[in-house]
């Protein structure tokens, strides 16, 4: 099952990406390291044939949304959404206009989002997390346009009731969120505040919600 997530992200996936799909799907479940990092690779490889990220992406959330296929969901999301676009700074999952091609639901960026940010087994991939979470919020700093959607999708990734006894993903992302914060280098610390305020009252506008019982509201609140 290894040489079958390899050959994937080789020649054979780039010549042949439906049937190199249809193949990852098959091996996506099995829970072996070394086959998830295979996966992983195949999914950076396939990617770059845009004629076929719509459905690829749809895959990756499939996986995402399967518990049994969580573990290479992860490795998958996180390498999508570490890659950027042409300018070398934009995630390609947040990218707009012709150059995409294709446009994830936010729904579906906030689906992958939740798996991302849910307990690691490792400092290693807990770091990537940090560095995802950082880079994306460098996005929302900087590209004043993409900031509603940075924030509303990091909001709604975490908005859903908490498992007892392990730290949240909300509590995971607060700390991302802090660290990015403190890692200003005094030029931009205002406008960091800015949105580490704006995300803060949300989480905790959905958390009080969820308290009260009141869901009425919930996820109604304008990111602005």
């Amino acid at each position: 099952m290894l040489a079958v997530a390899e050959v994937c992200g080789l020649e054979f996936g780039r010549r042949h990406t439906g049937k190199a799909l249809r193949r990852l799907k098959h091996v996506a479940a099995i829970a072996d390291p070394e086959i998830e990092q295979a996966v992983q690779r195949s999914v950076i490889t396939l990617w770059d044939d845009t004629s076929v990220r719509e459905t690829l992406f749809d895959t990756v959330i499939g996986w995402c949304e399967n518990p049994a296929t969580t573990s290479v969901a992860y490795r998958a999301f996180s390498a999508l959404a570490a890659k950027t676009d042409h300018d070398q700074i934009t995630p390609t999952l947040l990218a707009r206009g012709d150059q995409a091609g294709f446009t994830p639901s936010a729904a579906d960026l906030a689906t992958g989002w939740s798996v991302l940010l849910s307990p690691q087994g490792s400092k290693e991939a807990e770091q990537l997390v940090l560095a995802t979470v950082h880079q994306w919020l460098d996005v929302a700093l900087r590209q004043h346009q993409l900031q509603d959607d940075v924030l509303s999708l990091l909001r709604n990734a975490v908005n859903h009731p908490e498992e007892p006894g392990v730290i949240s993903p909300r509590e995971r992302l607060r700390h991302y969120l802090f660290t990015w914060l403190e890692a200003s280098d005094g030029t931009d610390t205002t406008e960091r505040n800015d949105i580490y305020l704006r995300l803060s009252k949300l989480f905790d506008g959905d958390f009080s919600r969820r308290l009260t019982g009141d869901d009425s509201a919930g996820g109604t609140d304008h990111v602005a």
